[in-house]
Protein backbone atom coordinates (compact mmCIF):
# COMPACT_ATOMS: atom_id res chain seq x y z
CA UNK A 1 0.00 0.00 0.00
CA UNK A 2 1.27 3.47 -0.77
CA UNK A 3 0.61 5.87 2.08
CA UNK A 4 1.74 9.08 3.71
CA UNK A 5 2.92 9.12 7.30
CA UNK A 6 3.27 12.15 9.52
CA UNK A 7 6.09 10.46 11.37
CA UNK A 8 6.30 9.90 15.10
CA UNK A 9 8.36 10.83 18.06
CA UNK A 10 8.67 10.93 21.79
CA UNK A 11 11.13 12.65 24.08
CA UNK A 12 14.28 11.00 22.69
CA UNK A 13 12.90 9.63 19.39
CA UNK A 14 12.20 11.20 16.03
CA UNK A 15 10.90 9.26 13.04
CA UNK A 16 10.58 11.31 9.88
CA UNK A 17 7.32 11.32 7.99
CA UNK A 18 6.94 10.99 4.26
CA UNK A 19 5.63 8.68 1.57
CA UNK A 20 6.01 4.98 2.25
CA UNK A 21 5.25 1.70 0.54
CA UNK A 22 4.54 -1.33 2.77
CA UNK A 23 2.13 -4.23 3.20
CA UNK A 24 -1.15 -3.90 5.06
CA UNK A 25 -0.94 -6.19 8.09
CA UNK A 26 -4.45 -5.71 9.46
CA UNK A 27 -7.60 -3.80 8.67
CA UNK A 28 -10.20 -2.02 10.77
CA UNK A 29 -11.46 -3.94 13.83
CA UNK A 30 -8.85 -6.76 13.46
CA UNK A 31 -7.41 -8.24 16.66
CA UNK A 32 -3.59 -8.22 16.87
CA UNK A 33 -1.48 -10.29 19.26
CA UNK A 34 2.29 -9.76 19.41
CA UNK A 35 4.49 -12.39 21.01
CA UNK A 36 8.29 -12.70 21.15
CA UNK A 37 8.32 -15.14 18.20
CA UNK A 38 5.19 -14.38 16.14
CA UNK A 39 2.46 -11.96 15.20
CA UNK A 40 -1.17 -13.10 15.37
CA UNK A 41 -3.77 -11.39 13.19
CA UNK A 42 -7.24 -12.64 14.15
CA UNK A 43 -5.55 -15.80 15.45
CA UNK A 44 -3.56 -16.49 12.25
CA UNK A 45 0.22 -16.58 12.89
CA UNK A 46 2.69 -14.50 10.88
CA UNK A 47 6.38 -13.70 11.30
CA UNK A 48 7.14 -10.88 13.71
CA UNK A 49 8.47 -7.80 11.92
CA UNK A 50 11.48 -5.64 12.75
CA UNK A 51 11.04 -3.08 15.55
CA UNK A 52 7.74 -4.61 16.77
CA UNK A 53 7.03 -4.71 20.50
CA UNK A 54 8.04 -7.97 22.18
CA UNK A 55 4.58 -8.67 23.64
CA UNK A 56 1.20 -7.02 23.52
CA UNK A 57 -2.23 -7.06 22.01
CA UNK A 58 -4.51 -4.49 20.47
CA UNK A 59 -7.56 -4.06 18.30
CA UNK A 60 -7.11 -1.92 15.19
CA UNK A 61 -9.47 1.07 15.52
CA UNK A 62 -12.36 1.64 13.15
CA UNK A 63 -11.39 3.27 9.81
CA UNK A 64 -7.69 2.59 10.46
CA UNK A 65 -5.20 0.17 8.89
CA UNK A 66 -2.12 -1.33 10.48
CA UNK A 67 0.75 -0.91 8.01
CA UNK A 68 4.10 -1.67 9.66
CA UNK A 69 6.75 0.70 8.23
CA UNK A 70 9.99 -0.81 6.98
CA UNK A 71 12.43 1.68 8.46
CA UNK A 72 15.90 1.23 7.06
CA UNK A 73 18.01 3.39 9.34
CA UNK A 74 17.67 3.28 13.10
CA UNK A 75 20.16 5.13 15.25
CA UNK A 76 20.02 4.25 18.94
CA UNK A 77 21.16 6.86 21.43
CA UNK A 78 20.43 5.48 24.90
CA UNK A 79 16.83 4.61 23.94
CA UNK A 80 15.28 1.26 24.81
CA UNK A 81 13.69 -1.07 22.28
CA UNK A 82 10.28 -0.70 23.95
CA UNK A 83 10.26 3.09 23.43
CA UNK A 84 11.22 2.70 19.76
CA UNK A 85 8.58 -0.03 19.25
CA UNK A 86 5.90 2.17 20.83
CA UNK A 87 6.71 5.07 18.50
CA UNK A 88 6.73 2.84 15.42
CA UNK A 89 3.41 1.30 16.50
CA UNK A 90 1.86 4.76 16.65
CA UNK A 91 3.17 5.49 13.18
CA UNK A 92 1.85 2.15 11.85
CA UNK A 93 -1.79 3.09 12.50
CA UNK A 94 -2.78 4.72 9.20
CA UNK A 95 -6.10 6.61 8.85
CA UNK A 96 -8.00 6.69 5.52
CA UNK A 97 -6.69 10.16 4.60
CA UNK A 98 -3.12 8.82 4.77
CA UNK A 99 -3.69 6.13 2.14
CA UNK A 100 -2.66 7.07 -1.38
CA UNK A 101 -3.47 3.78 -3.13
CA UNK A 102 -2.19 0.45 -4.30
CA UNK A 103 0.85 0.57 -6.58
CA UNK A 104 1.22 -1.15 -9.93
CA UNK A 105 4.00 -3.65 -10.71
CA UNK A 106 6.59 -0.91 -10.09
CA UNK A 107 6.42 2.19 -7.97
CA UNK A 108 9.25 4.54 -8.77
CA UNK A 109 12.35 2.33 -8.54
CA UNK A 110 10.93 -0.49 -6.35
CA UNK A 111 9.63 -3.72 -7.90
CA UNK A 112 6.47 -4.90 -6.15
CA UNK A 113 5.67 -8.40 -4.91
CA UNK A 114 1.88 -8.33 -5.22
Amino acid sequence: MAYHSEGAGEVAIRIRGGYLLDRVIAGPEDQIGIHWCELLVNGVPFARLRLMPVVGSLRVPEKTWLIWPSLHTVTRNNVGDDVIAGSVLGMAMVPPEGIIGRPFGRWFWRKQNL
